[in-house]
């Protein structure tokens, strides 16, 4: 378990980044952290990854507040991995393989279990015909996932990716969601910050929105969703297949029960054509 207890963080100038935010991530499962630009999405990751202090409150782990010393932060980065918008910012190495075994040699890992952990996370994230590519050889959809796949040779409890499709053409953000699944499905805890609302709705089994540095709503996505006024208010809109659900279901065409999330579910609920 990961937890933000009371977390306050200003930047220069005065901007509120965090306002007392409370956020517990249970191990496993889907999330998806959503805001408009600015909501304070990326400081919120930044904090649980403990790549910042933040003025107040406390990231805990397992029951234990992590400290900013070389031992707590150890302790946190063997649990959770996050991967930054831009791959530019995580990659360094010459090739892919020695970029995603930098990770597992760290843990103190032998060169073996580095080039096993290697293997297996780039086969995970489908980039396994990359090894030996030149990091500046690839193209961002690429980047993308070597850099998932460095943080997965840590084998972390908790993924946390900052707007992980940003840049991305369709085929590459479903190729992307469909692997961020797969680790999702070994038990993994996936946690995106986006903007997408159409992404978490289909993708995410639960939503925590963002407003002004805090946390307004936390559930499953077709109870968040009822709130259209405030999520507008956020400068968030509806899915467009919530939308599109909800107008059916006034109409009564689609049976009672929570909405479907996604278009194939959806069409599968429709009366037949007479």
């Amino acid at each position: 378990m990961l937890e933000a207890r009371g977390l306050v963080h200003h930047y220069p100038g005065g901007v509120t980044a965090l306002d007392h935010v409370d956020l517990a991530i249970p191990a496993g499962g889907r999330l998806a952290i959503l805001g408009a630009n600015g909501a304070g999405k990326s400081t919120l990751l930044l904090a649980l990854a403990g790549a910042i202090r933040t003025d107040q409150g406390q990231v805990v782990l397992d029951g234990t507040p992590v400290t900013h010393d070389r031992k707590g932060l150890t302790r946190l980065r063997h649990r959770v991995g996050l991967v930054f918008q831009d791959p530019d910012d995580q990659l360094f190495a010459a090739t892919v393989a020695e970029d995603v075994s930098f990770g597992p040699l760290n843990l103190g890992l032998t060169a073996a279990e580095a080039r096993e952990r290697t293997a297996e996370a780039l086969a995970m994230m489908g980039v396994a015909h990359l090894a030996d590519r030149a990091t500046h050889m690839l193209s961002f959809g690429q980047r993308k996932r070597v850099a998932i796949a460095g943080l997965l040779a840590m084998r972390p409890g908790i993924l946390l990716l900052d707007e992980p499709t940003a840049g991305l053409d369709p085929a590459g953000v479903d190729e992307l969601m469909q692997r961020l699944d797969a680790v999702a499905d070994t038990g993994t805890a996936v946690v995106i910050a986006t903007h997408d609302m159409d992404l978490a709705n289909g993708w995410a089994d639960r939503v925590a929105v963002f407003g002004r540095g805090r946390i307004v709503l936390d559930g499953a996505p077709d109870t968040v969703f009822e709130d259209e006024v405030l999520l507008s208010g956020l400068g968030l809109r509806l899915p467009m297949l919530h939308r599109l659900a909800s107008a059916l279901a006034s109409r009564g065409l689609l049976p009672a029960g929570p909405l479907p999330r996604r278009l194939e579910d959806l069409v599968a609920a429709l009366p037949p054509l007479r």
